[in-house]
């Protein structure tokens, strides 16, 4: 009887430890240990421990191992700039392994994406790759709640977004205006509904949020609304739409409109906004064009007083091959590195 009892107890536990296992490698309930970073000086880490708070704004990237070259140049990039709170965010196991073996130093968190939907498993390669971003977008939105319900700002930014400078965060955004709960970027007229309904719309991959309440609540609903994978794109302009938001049009934002024949940027505003929602109260600023710059990889005038660019790259190239968007940094240098 003792046997059978104690058989059957070994049991038991050997089922919970395979199922807690399994549960782990498909990254669904993974809940993993954030090794301290010291808060009064943030250069004190030991090589690749991953990140804990920090009381200013921090700088977030998101990148799965398919982009780890990407990643890693986004991140050395920001460290030569001078900035010390940027974190890449390793969104899948292989990605962790290779930044904690790495002998270049990383300071990073793990933020697991889910896994492929078992529909979509079987599809071809294109499609997988835009499931595999979406559900990587969807852990972005619930990484970005989870951070500001801890107090921290959080610049959200794409690994092939290009920083041009070093900025104060501190003094340039964070108390620049106190009122803004979220900066935002413009982006070209994708989602083209909401660009002819509203007249712009704003990056799923460039913007700074405030841990403040009204912001909490936007993030809140936009991680809700995307559940396990989601276009951010998408989703974001139609809930800005749907947000009530009264926007400054004054005149001088209203006549800088892109006078381009390119159809991609014909139209587009260059001026920032200020807007107010009236269904959460959140105050929103979209920064100027030139200083959020979104258009051409190599532009017959390159943006003036630029601090971040998101150069668009040849479509074709842009989801097949990550070469693309590595090679992309190098060639905004040579184009516009020195004269923006």
């Amino acid at each position: 009887m003792i046997r059978a009892v104690l058989f059957t107890g070994i049991a038991l536990l050997l089922l919970t430890y395979t199922t807690l296992t399994l549960s782990t490698l498909i990254g669904t309930q993974l809940q993993l240990p954030t090794t301290p970073l010291d808060i009064d000086n943030h250069t004190s880490l030991h090589v690749n421990h991953q990140v804990r708070e920090v009381r200013n704004t921090k700088i977030v990237g998101f990148c799965n191992y398919n982009y780890r070259s990407v990643g890693k140049k986004w991140y050395k990039r920001l460290t030569r700039l001078g900035y010390t709170t940027h974190v890449l965010v390793a969104t899948d196991l292989n990605m962790k392994a290779h930044l904690e073996s790495s002998q270049e130093t990383y300071r990073f968190d793990v933020a697991l994406a889910e896994p492929i939907p078992l529909k979509l498993d079987g599809k071809r390669k294109t499609k997988r790759d835009r499931a595999e971003l979406e559900l990587l977008f969807a852990v972005r939105w619930k990484y970005l709640l989870s951070q500001l319900e801890k107090g921290i700002h959080v610049l959200l930014t794409d690994v092939d977004n290009i920083f041009s400078k070093f900025l104060n965060l501190k003094d340039r955004v964070e108390d620049f205006d106190p009122s803004v709960d979220i900066w935002f970027a413009y982006a070209t007229k994708y989602p083209n509904k909401v660009f002819a309904q509203q007249g712009f719309t704003v990056c799923g991959g460039m913007s700074w949020w405030r841990a403040s309440k009204p912001a909490i609540e936007f993030a809140r609903l936009i991680h809700e609304s995307c559940g396990i994978m989601c276009d951010d794109q998408r989703l974001l302009n139609n809930l800005l739409l749907q947000a009530n938001i009264t926007w400054d049009w004054t005149p001088a934002v209203l006549n800088s409109r892109v006078q381009d024949g390119d159809e991609r940027f014909a139209g587009l505003l260059t001026l920032g906004l200020k807007g107010e929602s009236a269904k959460t109260g959140y105050k929103a600023h979209i920064w100027d064009r030139d200083f959020a710059f979104r258009g051409h990889l190599q532009p017959n005038e390159c943006p003036k007083d630029n601090w971040i660019s998101m150069p668009i790259v040849d479509a074709k190239s842009r989801h097949q091959n990550w070469i693309a968007k590595f090679d992309s940094f190098d060639t905004w240098d040579r184009q516009c590195g020195k004269k923006s």
